[in-house]
């Protein structure tokens, strides 16, 4: 299907952003929400950004000609990277390292977040600069955007809102096992660690901790049923651990 096209400075306003003086307190923690890079970057499922890191005061916001951008505005970071997205859930302003995408007219700007995603590697092409890379404004609205009718934005939005929704939960559940997994590794290794590196003069120590020393038996020592050789055998073990981990095979 082809769509109509069109240069993104039809379709959005865009503007660059600012920061207050950092030496004026009475510039800071008011009640405008101010957008980084930082920001940006800390959204891990989605696309909303609810809030932010810092905000600024309304005296602050007059004294750097940053622009407040209202809700369902895009963030486009310019550098550090350049290329992360968001689209915001309030109204607020932003730091110089990042693009605000208002739109001029009725449409969907969840569409125009995916598209972009989509073209990130376009985006990050763009990028100029001797010290850094960064995206300009002059260049970012030059880029040409496919402009589908109002109705479709919102269906390719909701579909692809369903679709990663779910492709999302699946990555939090592998995670969390993940986690748990790193949980257990950890656990194991604190449990069998101690019985294999802990020098024979902390065993009277250790009993003060809830160690138990082996109970000797000539060529083998005993604790709580396992037997283990005494040329590789702890000094101590942690009574808790070898009944576990010898249940689990």
């Amino acid at each position: 299907m082809q769509w109509p096209t069109s240069q993104l400075r039809h379709v959005f306003d865009v503007t660059s952003g600012a920061t207050p003086e950092s030496g004026k307190p009475e510039y800071w923690n008011g009640d405008i929400f101010w957008v980084t890079p930082e920001d940006v970057g800390r959204i891990k499922t989605g696309y909303w950004l609810r809030e932010t890191k810092r905000t600024v005061t309304m005296e602050g916001y007059n004294s750097c000609g940053t622009t407040i951008a209202p809700r369902g505005s895009i963030i486009l970071t310019k550098r550090a990277p350049i290329g992360q997205l968001a689209v915001l859930d309030t109204d607020a302003c932003s730091n110089q390292g990042c693009l605000l995408l208002t739109t001029k007219s009725r449409t969907d700007s969840r569409f125009f977040y995916y598209f972009l995603s989509a073209e990130s590697s376009s985006l990050q092409a763009l990028g100029r600069g001797s010290t850094f890379m960064e995206l300009s404004v002059d260049d970012l609205k030059a880029l040409h955007i496919p402009v589908p009718n109002l109705e479709e934005q919102q269906t390719i939005a909701d579909y692809l809102d369903r679709e990663t929704t779910k492709i999302d939960a699946m990555i939090d559940a592998k995670e969390r096992l993940l986690g748990l997994l790193a949980e257990k590794r950890r656990a194991l290794i604190t449990c069998v660690l101690p019985a294999v590196s802990i020098p024979t003069f902390l065993c009277g120590t250790l009993g003060f901790l809830g160690w138990d020393k082996f109970r000797d038996t000539g060529k083998q020592s005993v604790v709580d049923g396992c037997s283990v050789n005494e040329t590789s055998a702890p000094k101590v073990v942690k009574k808790s651990c070898l009944p576990s981990l010898t249940s689990q095979g």
